[in-house]
């Protein structure tokens, strides 16, 4: 026929149907392994990037002390306040030294892990339950020596310190743990 052309062949993406085996892409096995590693190394990072945080958390705290068990990282210091608990305390005249209390206590660790000893806060109080007194202790101060380890989970800790007896009569007195960085009372009892 005049004035009509040849037919051309179709580029290879224009054909219609289904690709063959041989026209469908495959991919190597080392493609794979390089998607896989970086994938676990996405994982990693993300693990070392938010292990306070992971750690600070109950629920992912093993995961993350076993994650740092194989690589070699630190594992942040557990912190619940609310876990210290007073087991019994007692508040006397000092046998000997007029004006002076004698505090003896304990307390335990309720928490799952081991935690920084806290600090003490006493507060003396008169009958109208106003404030005579508030002073925060260090663990030196209430153990008599710097703990060279941390409050074990489920440990008892006993206390005794003394301390001027406030102006007025103090009649009920608190006990509060603080976080050493912080004022912030967690727990407290009479």
């Amino acid at each position: 026929m005049p004035g009509m052309s040849e037919a051309k062949p179709l580029p290879s993406f224009a054909h219609s149907g289904t690709p063959t085996d041989e026209q469908t892409p495959q991919a190597d096995w080392r493609v794979w392994l390089a998607v896989a590693a970086l994938a676990l190394s996405l994982v990693l990072l993300i693990l070392l990037a938010g292990r306070q945080t992971l750690a600070a958390d109950a629920g992912s705290r093993s995961l993350i002390e076993r994650a740092c068990a194989i690589l070699g990282c630190e594992v942040p210091v557990w912190h619940d306040l609310k876990a210290f608990q007073m087991e019994g305390h007692d508040i006397r005249p000092h046998p000997q030294l007029p004006g002076v209390l004698r505090i003896r206590g304990g307390f335990s660790n309720q928490a799952r892990w081991a935690q920084d000893w806290p600090e003490l806060v006493l507060t003396l109080s008169d009958a109208s339950g106003q404030p005579l007194a508030q002073r925060a202790f260090q663990p030196e101060e209430y153990l008599g020596a710097a703990p060279d380890e941390l409050l074990g989970a489920g440990q008892t800790a006993s206390l005794q310190f003394d301390v001027h007896e406030p102006a007025g009569t103090a009649v009920t007195f608190q006990f509060a743990f603080h976080s050493p960085q912080s004022a912030h009372s967690s727990r407290s009892r009479e």
